[in-house]
This record gives structure tokens, sequence and C-alpha cells, in this order.
């Protein structure tokens, strides 16, 4: 295996969609629930073309089990979100809001998503007495890819990461010629 050497690079800004949503959350009207802010853009920052994104209330659970051995036992578990409520937000100039009130406590995610688009956005709190408190609040950006060194050798081996302030999966090409 050899490399080529590189004759050049580029920096690019990508979206994961023609639409692009976002949600942000503050505590409700007199401290009880959360109000949830919803926006819908394009890539050029402009309101997206939505009349309606969808807000969906998940509660995470745990799955606990013991894996019991004749020397140890061995406890594993897995989480999820379930959905507790789903709502449909009109938009208008692509922002929207409404507001939810968890009841219990627990950790809790707002995902806003739409048919529109593949791409959708979540913000985690944690509900308890009637009160919410936030968690890991998202940093407004798009993707961030960082390398690990600043120039690179044929040969060498990269160290790529793709940093992005939703959820989902992505795809990585390299191409050469």
């Amino acid at each position: 295996l050899g490399g080529r050497a590189v004759a050049s690079h580029t920096q690019a800004v990508l979206f994961p969609s023609d639409v692009c949503l976002g949600v942000n959350t503050q505590p409700g009207a007199g401290g009880q629930g959360v109000e949830v802010l919803v926006a819908a853009i394009r890539p050029d920052e402009e309101p997206a073309d939505l009349a309606t994104v969808n807000v969906t209330l998940e509660r995470r659970t745990y799955s606990y089990y013991v894996r019991r051995f004749h020397s140890h036992h061995q406890s594993n578990w897995a989480d999820w979100y379930e959905p507790v409520e789903t709502r449909t937000v009109t938009l208008q100039n692509g922002r929207g809001s409404t507001a939810f009130e968890p009841h219990g406590y627990g950790h809790f995610r707002v995902r806003v998503h739409s048919d529109q688009t593949p791409q959708f956005s979540t913000q985690s709190f944690y509900a308890y007495g009637g009160r919410c408190s936030l968690i890991a609040a998202a940093q407004p950006s798009l993707i961030t890819v960082r390398l690990d060194k600043a120039e690179y050798e044929p040969g060498d081996e990269a160290v790529v990461r793709v940093e992005a302030p939703f959820d989902g999966h992505g795809l990585v090409v390299v191409q050469s010629q």
C-alpha cells in the first residue's frame, strides 16, 4: 500500500438535510414543567417551508438483569427512551413552541422530528416534583470535524473526530483519485 501526496485541501460546511430542526428547553410557567421551543431552518439560515413539526416527550427506561454464575454474579442493564406523548406543533416563520408537564421523576427528553426530513434534535432533562432540570445543553452549531494533527505524510494514519449537536447516524466516505 502506498500513499499519494496531498496536492491541496479544503474546508466545507455540511448539513444533514435540506431542513434542519432545532430544539431548546426552559422551565415552564411558574417553574412547573418544561417549555419546548422548536425551529426549522434551511442551510441558508432562512425559515424552512414546514407548516408543522412533531414534538415527542420520551421517558428514559431501564431494564436491569443479573446473570448468576457459580462463582459470581454479573449485573447489567439496557436503557432506551419510551414515547410518552407526541404533539403536532404549528410553525410560524420557522418557529413554534409547546409545553409538557412530565409526571413522576426521572430522565426525560424531548425530540423534534418531521416526516419532511430525516434529521431530528433532542434535549434531555431530569424531572422531579413537577420541576425540570436541564441536562447537557446542546451548543447551537454545525458538524465539526477535527483531526489529530495538522499535516500528514503518505501512509500516516489519521484520527478523525466528527462532532454533531444532534443524535443520529452518519456516513463518512474517504475518496482518492
